[in-house]
Parts: structure tokens; C-alpha cells; sequence
């Protein structure tokens, strides 16, 4: 933590001044809004509202930022759906709206701010789309077994947050043997 103009680190009192913290998932953003509270209460200890206030700001902040990315996704895009973090890609886009496949080959309305933009190479683009369509047809395969492990198995693969990794890709790859052979 840097140190503030007297050369001393201003470090949180208790944990009831600090608890608005809590609400950032990464340390640096954590460490970032200590520093600007203890700035706006002048390189004193900040009172419990002064972090709220600063923690809120940023919590803010970081929505709308969520919110134009998401409103840049065009027809064939991939997301995440934010409530459930499934892969979802975007069938067709209104004014307030989109309309998504989910992984599972469901689709659904959303509002821009239900989902999160995925940042990815476009190179992995084809890996991605390739992935996305096996795991519907292995979701539509599996429709009439109810393996536990298996379910759990394809729920996971529907959460990826990008170009899938190789392991992935080869759990996808053996789900999907498996069941075409008791076709």
C-alpha cells in the first residue's frame, strides 16, 4: 500500500470500516478504493461511509462499463450469461434486448445488462463455435440419460469463459463417443 503524505501506511481500523470492501472481487480494486477513501478524508482513517461511498462509486462504475460492452455484441457474438455464467451466443439483437442460444441450445431474452461481453483471440473464434455446437449436440444426446456426473460434466463445459482448454475440449470430445454409442 502506498503511504500517505506523513510517510505512514493509513490502514483500516476495524473490520466494520473496511467491510464495504468486501463487496470488490479483486484485491487491487480493494487496495485502489482504500487509497481513495483515505485520499477524500483528507490522509486520515476514512469513516465507514466514506469507504461505502467510494466502494459504490466504482461498483457503478464498473456496471455501466459492463453495460456498453454489452451493447456492442452483434449477431453471432459470444457471451456469458452473468445469473448462471453459461456460454450463450447472440441469435439476434433488439433495441433493449438480445436473444441468446444458450449452451444448451435453450434460448432466451436478456437485457444487455444480464450478460458480459468474451474477450478472446479472434483466432480462437472457429475453436469456440466448434466447442458451442458439440456440447448442443451432446446435451441433445444425453437428453434421455440421468447420469449425475455426466450432467455436472456438461453444466461445467457450459460455463467456459472463453476458447475452451484442450482438457476441455477432450471431456466434451469423450462425453460425446459415449453417448452415440448407445444410440
Amino acid at each position: 500500500m502506498e503511504q500517505s503524505e506523513r510517510g505512514v501506511q493509513i490502514l483500516p481500523q476495524s473490520e466494520y470500516q473496511a467491510r464495504p470492501l468486501s463487496k470488490l472481487k479483486e484485491d487491487s480494486e480493494r487496495v485502489e478504493a482504500w487509497l481513495e477513501s483515505v485520499e477524500k478524508a483528507q490522509g486520515t482513517t476514512p469513516s465507514f461511509s466514506v469507504v461505502e461511498e467510494v466502494v459504490r462509486q466504482k461498483l457503478t462504475a464498473k456496471s455501466k462499463t459492463r453495460k456498453d460492452a454489452a451493447a456492442t455484441l452483434s449477431e453471432g457474438d459470444f457471451c456469458q450469461v452473468r445469473r448462471s455464467s453459461f456460454l450463450a451466443q447472440v441469435l439476434s439483437k433488439k433495441e433493449d434486448s438480445y436473444t441468446i442460444k444458450l449452451w444448451d441450445q435453450t434460448e432466451a431474452t436478456v437485457a444487455p445488462g444480464e450478460i458480459t461481453v468474451l474477450k478472446f483471440d479472434k483466432r480462437s473464434l472457429p475453436r469456440l463455435k466448434s466447442f458451442f455446437e458439440t456440447l448442443g449436440k451432446v446435451k441433445s444426446l444425453w437428453s434421455g440419460h440421468r447420469e449425475k456426473t455426466a450432467d455436472a460434466v456438461l453444466t461445467l463445459l457450459g460455463q467456459v469463459e472463453g476458447p475452451p482448454s484442450e482438457l476441455e475440449t477432450k471431456l466434451l470430445n469423450l462425453l460425446e463417443r459415449e453417448y452415440k454409442k448407445d444410440e
